[in-house]
């Protein structure tokens, strides 16, 4: 090729083509950084809510264990029931999944019912009625937070 403007517009198309390239390049690795810090912020965020399911059934377990002393464990099972809450209504802010809301307002419903059978609970142990107490943790109490695990894991 011969011709001098035909050579310096094709070194120019070729430099802004590398330029484009390079600009789609930095671009897409950001959005690929910004994903994958908003997954990382989303699994923590599971595990938390996971961990403070998994923390209130014991707690509430431990209501009718032999030695312990329920009062001791009544605010300590209600925190971590406040902490599964607040994870899950984070997760349920940064989903971005449309299959994750209805599975997080589920795991939202059923911590509720889980709040109902501790205060069931709570009034049985007053009772003294451990046998019924023991029952619904056991019953009631394990099956809401296997369905909030599962609906928020």
């Amino acid at each position: 090729m011969r011709s001098r403007p035909a050579r310096l517009t094709l070194s120019a198309l070729a430099w802004i083509a590398l330029g484009a390239a390079a600009f789609f390049t930095v671009t897409t690795q950001k959005a690929i950084d910004h994903r994958r810090t908003s997954l990382r912020a989303f699994e923590a965020t599971a595990r938390d809510a996971a961990d403070a399911l998994d923390d209130a059934q014991a707690g509430q377990q431990a209501y009718v264990a032999a030695g312990q002393d329920p009062a001791e464990w009544y605010p300590k099972v209600s925190t971590f029931v406040q902490t599964a809450s607040a994870s899950i209504d984070a997760l349920r802010a940064t989903a971005s999944s449309q299959g994750a809301a209805p599975l997080l307002l589920e795991a939202s419903t059923t911590l509720t019912q889980f709040g109902r059978v501790d205060r069931t609970v709570r009034e049985q142990i007053a009772l003294e009625d451990l046998h019924a107490a023991a029952d619904a943790i056991f019953g009631e109490g394990a099956d809401a937070i296997s369905s909030a695990a599962r609906s928020s894991g």
